[in-house]
């Protein structure tokens, strides 16, 4: 049987019910030669780059992913896309091109491998030891990680960013060609597909969550899935299946929460099952979700209901009990390890117990923010704090820093201390010296933009904000026609979260007749003056509202991965 043709894997993407013919064992295996690639499909044989690959429309829309690559990509003859077999091969171009792939395996294992690795170990590190072999056999995955590798750098040295352009194009055609031919396996192609997905993300001068590649990646690991569940596998090739499998969720879970398109929604029935099913330990140390494995389903649900809440102008019943399920799945996960039972147990299980934590309560935050006619005792600068505690407790030099983009985004944009925001802007600013990629720095331009719309916000409507929560600005507030009616009855009515605010007439208010002011059901299950601003109605700080950092993004017209 052979390996799925683009057009193949195109039908897959019309319905994940779909099912297409398994490969066999020989094209899911592959060789243990670990020298490079020396023949002319590595780096070609024409003289002319060539377009990016076409997997079809709907799996692979090159049109808009190349868009800002093949700019870059100049006329003239490469050095790297010339066979080494041509007679007429110039010692020095050859030489150059060696150098070059010199210079890409060292940058890989010493600065990429451990920006994608929570693992403190080389040895452990599975881009060195599982993916980098791999690569060493396959030029599309070999130009793949080729492309991450630049883009790594580019923010130091930005002409690589040309070169990393053009090994992402070298990867997608490649990829393309050998995925028609039958000539990559299974693992590799997938491997290859989740590196350009990376690279894609981050290029310092695009805002892009790679969701064509993990779409694409999606199909080819339910095939490999499949054809597993029929074939007796080596513990190499296990190992690798397993980590592939957790690197595409992680990819997957994270981007939905900020891209603008349509991901398929995931269940029992999807060709991709759930570690469970497959009889997989999610108790490990994951090198990218670490021990937050088993929560990350519930994220994409998350995700999805969020997604979901944004496309429609208000939460209907039907949204609002989906939430409190999920609220309640949230509130009942805990990590799964327990260090008083592990003989000794390393500062970076710590690490990783304290960010899968912030993890869930980051997403809890998120739920609230879209819901927000969830009953619950916590407002969400609350909430903030308790998700800067957990990263403060994480030291700046541990490896688990690279993956706390999201926690920091939910609760560094609900700081309004000027030491919170201080704290949240230093840990940006470590994080982008640790990772080097251009998307920490997006990162922290989104959060300042957040704390100046809302301070904005309140200005103009004759009110200010502090440490002890929301205040009448009477300096500012000049008639209280011009205030949204949010604003208004939240003066009239509500109370601060900071303490006891006195109504308009001087006496201390009733935050529940802000219930018979707009409609909002609030009752004793919500904490007195709690997020008094959302619950009046105010959808500006809410998921749909501008004040959000997912507002921000809309506006800006970018989709930032958080991973």
């Amino acid at each position: 049987m052979s390996l799925p043709t683009a057009q193949s894997l195109e039908f897959l993407m019309q319905g994940f019910d779909q099912t297409q013919q398994l490969p066999s064992m020989d094209q899911l295996s592959h060789g243990s030669t670990t020298s490079p690639p020396h023949n002319g499909q590595e780096f070609g044989t024409g003289n002319t780059p060539s377009d990016g690959a076409n997997y079809g429309f709907e799996l692979w829309n090159t049109e808009s992913f190349w868009e800002d690559y093949l700019r870059p990509v100049p006329d003239t003859p490469i050095h790297l896309e010339i066979s080494s077999n041509d007679p007429q091969l110039d010692p020095n171009i050859l030489k150059s091109r060696e150098d070059e792939a010199e210079r890409i395996a060292y940058l890989f294992h010493q600065q990429t491998c451990h920006t994608l690795s929570i693992q403190e170990e080389s040895d452990q590190n599975p881009w060195s030891m599982l993916i980098w072999p791999l690569a060493k056999e396959y030029p599309a995955l070999w130009h793949g990680i080729a492309a991450l590798t630049c883009f790594c750098m580019a923010k130091q040295q930005p002409q690589l960013r040309v070169d990393g352009g053009r090994h992402v194009q070298r990867s997608a055609q490649l990829l393309s060609e050998n995925i028609d031919k039958g000539d990559i396996p299974l693992d590799a192609a997938l491997a290859a597909t989740l590196v350009l997905g990376f690279a894609e993300t981050w290029d310092y001068e695009n805002s892009l969550t790679g969701i064509n590649h993990i779409r694409a990646a999606g199909n080819i690991l339910s095939q490999v899935l499949s054809a597993q569940s029929s074939m007796v596998v080596r513990s190499e090739e296990q190992a690798s299946i397993e980590f592939l499998y957790n690197t595409w969720t992680y990819m997957d879970v994270l981007a939905r929460f900020t891209s603008s398109e349509i991901f398929p929604t995931y269940s029992t029935n999807t060709p991709i099952p759930h570690w469970n099913e497959l009889g997989w330990n999610t108790s490990n140390l994951d090198p990218l979700m670490g021990y937050s494995t088993s929560f990350f389903p519930t994220m994409r649900r998350v995700a999805d209901l969020i997604n979901k809440v944004r496309a429609t102008p208000r939460n209907s019943p039907a949204i609002i009990s989906q939430a409190l399920e999920l609220k309640r799945a949230i509130e009942n996960w805990t990590p799964p390890v327990d260090l008083e039972a592990l003989d000794d147990p390393s500062p970076n299980m710590t690490d990783a117990i304290q960010t899968a934590e912030a993890y869930r309560w980051s997403t809890l935050c998120l739920l609230y923010q879209a819901v927000p006619e969830l009953p619950n005792l916590t407002s969400y600068g609350e909430l903030a704090q308790k998700i800067l505690i957990y990263l403060a407790t994480i030291p700046l030099n541990s490896t688990t820093i690279i993956v706390h983009i999201l926690p920091l985004m939910v609760a560094g944009c609900d700081a309004v201390e000027d030491e919170d925001r201080d704290f949240v802007r230093e840990r940006w600013r470590a994080m982008s010296r640790r990772m080097v990629t251009g998307v920490v720095d997006r990162c922290l331009k989104i959060t300042e933009e957040v704390w100046k719309r809302r301070e904005e916000y309140l200005w103009a409507r004759g009110l200010s904000v502090s440490g002890n929560g929301l205040k009448v600005n009477t300096a500012a507030l000049q008639d209280t026609s011009t205030l949204s009616n949010d604003i208004a009855n939240f003066i009239n009515f509500g109370t601060s979260p900071g303490g006891m605010t006195t109504s308009s007439g001087g006496t201390p208010a009733n935050p529940r007749n802000i219930h018979r002011a707009n409609g909002f059901p609030i009752s004793a299950a919500f904490k007195k003056g709690v997020d008094t601003l959302t619950r009046s109605g105010c959808r500006e700080y809410t998921v749909r509202g501008r004040l959000h950092w997912l507002g921000v993004m809309k506006d800006w017209n970018c989709q930032v991965m958080l991973g």
